[in-house]
């Protein structure tokens, strides 16, 4: 029967959870024969291809740069409309240089299309028990690759976030609780929730009418609202998942509005004591009503290294994206349709604009403000098999779907980062052995001092995020 197969099949999904490896373990879609490619190649070993530089020497030739245009183009002219080029990559190691040869040949052919790449970062290894000399070696591979990503592939997209593996702590404090961290499926169905997420503003089409989402905004609109200010394509990303469900604002409700102006119609007051108590009572109403708004705000979990402190933040743009968000109802409501949660309320599916509203009233109680984008779906995040037994553990029901939120940030954090960064890159092309890797990759003297610049130079542009001029428009963005 049904519950048999439902059975078998998260059984099946279980194995992946402790067995996969690498995403073809667990990819079961049927790709198409241009959607693949192979490298022209052998490597062998465990550090193969471990070198972003590899990939950039590898598509030096002409022939390469050929094979990886037709690829591109092949699938550009079957759209109808391109409206830009969405990238993921394992950038630190030599995929990190293929992508950048193949996001230059798209930067040549289509430089009025915007690209967006999303750095997906691997869990850390475990502690290594090959020697010093080879940790020593990592160490020294890991400074130069991330160093190279971020002067070499960024600068040919509009957009690049960086996606790494989120403390597990906070994501079992944000509500998966079952959440491990150790293990790649899971983290990778993780960061695959978030991205889901942060890209629906530009693959949702927005109708107008406010049944579907509201918000949405285009791609080539969001990657130049995050680097308005810096003319950088550097960006972090924060996620809730779940989310909780939230609470109408008693200011849209009518009968709260008339229950608030009833009282004496010849406009003579309350007595004092009457007066006081209301007082009290709407204070306390009030004070409710900012917690529960904060509390929309309170389980984000950080996913780009170095940019996991809120107050450290200081955001310059941010761009929100919110789906399958719940309301609270009435208590004179409960008796409607409705589901219940863990916690006994009820509640019912939030409309697009009511999930904005809630957020909105969210960052209006923000300390920092910076220019917004949101966008807002009725849509809930399907949760894929196993990845619901991150909310419980045991063998109670699980959800099959949940609210989630994302927000991307052009932040001066990120300038710090870069600043780190450079640091250590420096620090490694000085001793003889970095100096020798970077010269096996094609990268010599002044090249070595070209990337240690381009990374001081977008640092500069975060940390000052004033190359837009003093008359930036700092209000919410208007998407009605």
């Amino acid at each position: 029967d049904a519950n048999r197969r439902a059975a078998a099949l998260e059984a099946s999904a279980s194995t992946l959870a402790d067995d996969a490896r690498s995403w073809t373990d667990f990819c079961k879609a049927c790709l198409h024969p241009r959607s693949s490619g192979i490298l022209p190649g052998l490597w062998s070993g465990v550090d193969a291809f471990a070198g972003f530089g590899e990939g950039v020497d590898l598509y030096r030739s002409d022939e390469r740069r050929e094979e990886a245009r037709d690829a591109v183009r092949y699938w550009a002219e079957e759209c109808d409309a391109l409206r830009g080029f969405q990238v993921f990559a394992e950038d630190l190691g030599g995929f990190g240089g293929v992508a950048s040869a193949v996001t230059e040949e798209i930067r040549d052919e289509y430089g009025s299309v915007p690209t967006v790449l999303f750095s997906l970062r691997p869990p850390p290894p475990a502690s290594d028990s090959s020697g010093p000399s080879a940790g020593t070696y990592r160490t020294r591979l890991g400074f130069l690759n991330d160093a190279m990503a971020s002067a070499v592939l960024a600068p040919n997209c509009d957009a690049y976030v960086p996606v790494a593996c989120p403390d597990a702590s906070r994501v079992r404090n944000a509500g998966l609780r079952g959440y491990d961290g150790d293990g790649r499926y899971a983290s990778s169905a993780l960061k695959a929730a978030a991205i889901d997420t942060a890209t629906l503003t530009w693959r949702a089409r927005d109708d107008g009418r406010g049944g579907w989402c509201v918000g949405g905004t285009g791609m080539r609109e969001v990657a130049a609202h995050l680097s308005a200010r810096t003319g950088e394509p550097f960006a972090a990303m924060t996620a809730t998942t779940p989310c909780e469900p939230v609470d109408v604002s008693s200011a849209d409700d009518p009968r709260e509005r008339r229950d608030a102006s009833s009282g004496d119609s010849n406009g003579r007051g309350h007595s004092l004591l009457a007066t006081r108590v209301r007082g009290a009572f709407d204070e306390a109403t009030r004070s409710e009503d900012a917690r529960r708004a904060r509390a929309v705000l309170s389980r984000q979990v950080y996913y780009t290294p170095g940019c996991d402190d809120e107050d450290g933040l200081e955001p310059l743009a941010e761009v929100y994206s919110a789906r399958g968000w719940r309301v609270r109802m009435r208590r004179d409501d409960a008796s409607s349709a409705g589901d219940t949660t863990t916690a006994g309320d009820t509640t019912s599916a939030a409309t697009p604009t009511q999930t904005r509203d809630a957020l909105d009233a969210a960052l209006a109680r923000e300390a920092r403000r910076a220019p917004r984008l949101r966008f807002a779906s009725a849509a809930p995040l399907p949760l894929p098999l196993p990845f619901p037994r991150v909310f419980r553990r045991d063998r109670a029901q699980n959800p099959r779907e949940c609210g989630a939120m994302t927000r991307l940030i052009a932040t001066r954090s990120y300038g710090k980062v870069l600043t780190e960064m450079n640091a250590r890159w420096r620090r490694a092309v000085r001793g003889g052995a970095g100096k020798a890797t970077a010269a096996s990759w094609g990268y010599g003297g002044a090249d070595v001092d070209d990337i240690g610049e381009s990374l001081a130079s977008a640092a500069g542009s975060l940390l000052d995020g004033s190359d837009a001029g003093d008359d930036f428009e700092f209000d919410d963005a208007d998407d009605e």
